[in-house]
């Protein structure tokens, strides 16, 4: 038997595993969006040395695409390098086991959806070189109590950044810091 079960739902493919690691050779050219759904044991990601699409540098546990630098999937132990310059679209989507995650400053961007349904993460930093964040990238963040705001120029590109709706009371966020420049 398979321990392995994928459902379709509306076209989307939501898997139901314990997988704990993903291995991609050096020929996976395309990796889809939400690629890890529903795959809250993953633990470990690795890319193959001599891809050359895609790449796990310093031992991070994500994908990162190596010509734009945007991590495009992470997992609980994922450590974001100061090489990556982007959070890719849905890229730690439904992570429900991250509890938190440190952004370094070389990101520029949080894309959309990026941490949509991570039910676990409980403080976030904005780093101060961000300069676009997608809507709804921390959507559903259900334990996220602490937000510390350290960009100085960013467009908020969406209403739904944290929340249900474009109101911060839908998510309980106990503490939202703000350091405006200085």
């Amino acid at each position: 038997g398979s321990d392995l079960l994928f459902y379709y739902f509306s076209g989307t493919y939501i898997s139901i595993c314990p997988i704990t690691s993903f291995i991609f050779g050096n020929e996976v050219e395309h990796i889809p969006a939400r690629l890890c759904y529903g795959l809250d044991k993953l633990t470990s990601i690795v890319v193959e040395t001599g891809n050359t699409t895609y790449d796990s540098r310093d031992n991070c546990n994500a994908i990162i695409e190596t010509a734009t630098n945007t991590l495009v999937i992470g997992c609980k132990n994922t450590i974001i390098p100061n090489s990556v310059t982007s959070i890719g679209e849905d890229a730690f989507y439904t992570c429900t086991s991250l509890t938190s995650i440190t952004i370094p400053e070389s990101v520029t961007t949080i894309e959309h959806y990026a941490f949509e349904y991570c039910t676990s993460l409980q403080s976030i930093t904005i780093p101060e070189n961000v300069t676009s964040i997608g809507g709804g990238a921390f959507l559903f963040c259900s334990s996220l109590n602490s937000v510390v705001w350290n960009a100085k120029n960013c467009v908020i590109d969406g209403a739904m950044l944290f929340g249900l709706a474009a109101v911060m009371s839908v998510v309980p966020v106990k503490a939202f810091f703000y350091r405006p420049e200085k």
